[in-house]
């Protein structure tokens, strides 16, 4: 059933929860949250490696950063540089997929994708903050490598879709 949603687009929605958003929706926001995992682990580590944490400077303190708590600050701005390529990527799969009813096999791979991405950003995170060897900052370019593979896979489904 179609139903006139808030904004100025028409979009399916189930008519058992008339405030249920598409899942790569839930994902921007979980991944918006996620962004700032890694940023409160390097504050913990400051905090108890340090003794203190400067609130008042705290983007001086990066320099003081060792082991766990440097890396949990490198994948909190590497979360931050991918982010904006993940919304893109959701944006135009809106539009192809619901504002334009695409279909649900479209809907299917637009939520899996999704949900993929947001799987590998947070194995991302999780490898890069523990990994001490080679093998471990290989594995993490190669799962850094498939969740952009994943976001260009949200481009083909919305080019599919339109």
């Amino acid at each position: 059933r179609e139903r006139e949603c808030v904004c100025v687009f028409r979009c399916r929605r189930p008519s058992h929860a008339s405030l249920m958003l598409p899942i790569p929706c839930w994902c921007m926001l979980a991944l918006t949250v996620l962004i700032y995992v890694p940023s409160t682990l390097k504050g913990i580590w400051i905090w108890r490696n340090k003794g203190e944490y400067n609130n008042v400077t705290p983007r001086d303190q990066v320099a003081i950063l060792e082991g766990w708590g440097k890396r949990a600050n490198a994948a909190h701005y590497n979360t931050l540089e991918s982010f904006p390529l993940f919304l893109a990527g959701v944006a135009a799969v809106l539009y192809g997929v619901w504002v334009r009813n695409a279909g649900e096999t479209y809907e299917h791979w637009a939520n899996g994708l999704s949900l993929a991405y947001l799987a590998l950003r947070v194995l991302y995170i999780v490898v890069y903050i523990v990994h001490t060897s080679e093998r471990m900052a290989a594995l993490r370019s190669v799962i850094f490598t498939l969740s952009l593979l994943v976001i260009v896979g949200l481009y083909i489904v919305a080019g599919a879709a339109a």
